[in-house]
């Protein structure tokens, strides 16, 4: 989780983006943000011998203010996938596959985009 979030927090993104993890504050940031969650998967065996394959999934939510249009989160969407392409290794996880964008949906006053990076823990 650590090495996910120190890479996107890495990420450039338009003036006024924050980032909103999940648990901490109590109230939502007033202008556009993104929220992270670790989605743990099941662990697989890799070989005959025994050694196991931690993957997951990092999903990236991303909140526009309704009424801003579709450029604004597919432009923040963009620089997500930018920051994880395939085969990147980090701290522990690497980048397996590449990610996707998943269709935008309303809730309230925001216009949501899922971003999703698949990964894999690595010893």
């Amino acid at each position: 989780k650590i090495a996910l979030f120190a890479r996107l927090e890495s990420l450039v993104f338009p003036a006024g983006v924050t980032v909103f993890y999940p648990n901490i504050g109590a109230d939502l940031p007033a202008g556009n943000f993104i929220r992270p969650d670790v989605l743990p998967a099941s662990t697989a065996p890799l070989d005959l011998v025994g050694s196991n394959q931690e993957s997951g999934l990092l999903q990236v939510s991303i909140y526009v203010k309704k009424g801003l249009g579709e450029l604004t989160s597919s432009g923040i969407a963009q620089t997500i996938l930018d920051g994880f392409p395939r085969n990147l290794a980090l701290n522990g996880v690497r980048i397996d596959r590449p990610g996707s964008i998943g269709p935008s949906f309303f809730d309230g006053n925001w216009q949501v985009t899922p971003v999703t990076i698949p990964y894999q823990n690595i010893a």
